[in-house]
């Protein structure tokens, strides 16, 4: 709960010194009322977050009366709700009722402020922070900080002790942010945050190098604030955060497609998308049962790099050496066939092969028989996905096809970037 944090002397003395500055003498108004028996109820008129209760709680304890609670702090609650019922002498709920409305107005309207900055950020994916660091009100501190934290943000500090902040005219009186921030090093320790207030991304960079724990960008553009100094390692590192966590960029290698489609491979694209989309609709296991298959060629022997072959020394030892290699000469063709769980069938292209129609027959039985063996489950009712090379599509293979009732998925017109791989 967020009163645990809540010093109890502290809270009943900060009362205490509101009810003084309150009445500094004489009641005058209680005088008039007595102490008859009355209660009152408070309500919240406009939309927010609740918040206060345990700085209301003291204030109550203080002057002898009872309260009911109908909400609970950090509860959302819409207007015109009832929070509480309070029962009491008269004069004392009098005495009570402005200071009761001043904690729960601010309380609740910094908690809902935080509330809803804390909302927005959420709802755009930022993995931030957001905290207060605005000014709080004189003897209204604790009210505001803790606010803050029913609302769901972060308090920033709590005062100028809690962490040394250097602003425009520490760092002018001190020559530099750098000179600023070793001072201020030496005085408060190691365990203390030292955060320096910044105008440019040069004073960000130099505060940065400077080693302090917190760079604040003062008055700085939403824009510009991809430019964050939160970074510790120096301008590469900044440089670094921008472009990835800042703007989102990543290295994505180039993949060879067609520069322009036709209308025809246009129009087949877009119909064969459409009767996948359907089938799933009405069936969302459609693809469970798919089997895919793809030739392949690749290097019989390609040798490891530099980085690949990296294995971990003590100091002592000595320096792996590697002989160079080189990639082999010999090249076989893969054909592999494989669904959701894994590969289900491989073969191999004897050297001097061409696959063509009849040999691709031949794998199909193989992969047919190998189905019944590892993919029982499925052996009945399997559907194959290939792409249209002339050898899937040759009359052979078409009449095998037909003949064993295995059904193949549609593929758009052969294509860099539509084959199964």
């Amino acid at each position: 709960m967020c009163e645990g944090v809540l010093h109890p002397l502290r809270l009943q003395n900060l009362v205490r010194e509101w009810l003084l500055e309150d009445t500094s003498s004489f009641d005058f108004g209680g005088g008039v009322v007595g102490d008859r028996r009355c209660e009152f109820t408070i309500y919240m008129k406009s939309s927010g977050v609740l918040a206060g209760i345990p700085f209301v709680n003291a204030l109550f304890r203080e002057l002898n009366l009872q309260v009911t609670w109908l909400q609970k702090e950090g509860d959302r609650l819409n207007p015109i709700t009832e929070i509480a019922k309070v029962y009491g002498p008269a004069k004392s709920l009098l005495l009570s009722e402005r200071l009761v409305l001043n904690i729960l107005s601010r309380a609740s309207g910094v908690a809902t402020a935080a509330a809803r900055l804390g909302d927005i950020v959420r709802q755009a994916h930022w993995h931030g922070t957001v905290s207060g660091s605005r000014k709080t009100t004189p003897g209204f501190r604790m009210v505001e900080k803790y606010a803050l934290i029913v609302g769901g943000v972060d308090t920033h500090r709590y005062d100028l002790s809690s962490m040394v902040m250097l602003k425009d005219n520490h760092i002018s009186l001190s020559g530099s942010i750098e000179e600023a921030v070793q001072s201020a090093r030496r005085l408060c320790g190691f365990a203390l945050k030292i955060e320096v207030e910044c105008r440019s991304l040069p004073e960000a960079l130099e505060a940065c190098r400077a080693n302090c724990d917190v760079v604040m960008l003062d008055n700085f553009e939403p824009e510009c604030s991809h430019d964050r100094s939160t970074a510790r390692n120096g301008d590469k590192m900044v440089v670094h955060k921008i472009i990835s966590e800042d703007l989102g960029m990543r290295k994505i290698c180039a993949k060879l497609v067609p520069k322009v489609l036709t209308d025809v491979q246009k129009q087949d694209r877009e119909a064969v998308s459409k009767d996948l989309l359907e089938r799933i609709e009405k069936n969302p296991l459609f693809f469970d049962n798919v089997i895919t298959g793809d030739e392949s060629w690749f290097f019989q022997f390609d040798p490891e790099t530099k980085c690949q072959s990296n294995r971990r020394h003590t100091p002592q030892s000595p320096r792996q050496k590697k002989a160079r290699m080189s990639e082999s000469r010999m090249k076989p063709m893969l054909i592999v066939f494989f669904d959701k769980n894994g590969v289900v069938h491989s073969k191999f292209v004897p050297e001097g092969q061409t696959v063509n129609g009849t040999f691709y027959e031949e794998v199909l039985k193989r992969l047919e028989r190998r189905v019944n063996r590892v993919r029982p489950e499925i052996s009945a009712y399997w559907k194959l996905h290939h792409d249209n090379a002339p050898s899937h599509t040759c009359i052979v293979v078409t009449e095998h096809l037909t003949k064993n009732d295995i059904v193949t998925i549609p593929q758009p017109q052969q294509t860099f970037s539509s084959s199964p791989k």
